[in-house]
């Protein structure tokens, strides 16, 4: 997918917050490892 095809997928969301996660296939070396979310688009919390 380019950024183009990226951008315009994401067109229909404008003006929400959303982190993109990519995330490494290694082993986490972390001592606590965070829980493993879905992969994909998570839309941010809201705040108010």
């Amino acid at each position: 997918m380019s950024w183009e095809e990226f951008g315009r997928a994401l067109a229909p969301f404008e003006g929400r917050r959303f982190r993109l996660i990519i995330e490494d296939p290694s082993v986490d070396l972390r001592a606590e490892p965070e829980p493993t979310r879905s992969s994909g688009i998570v839309p941010s919390p809201t705040v108010g």
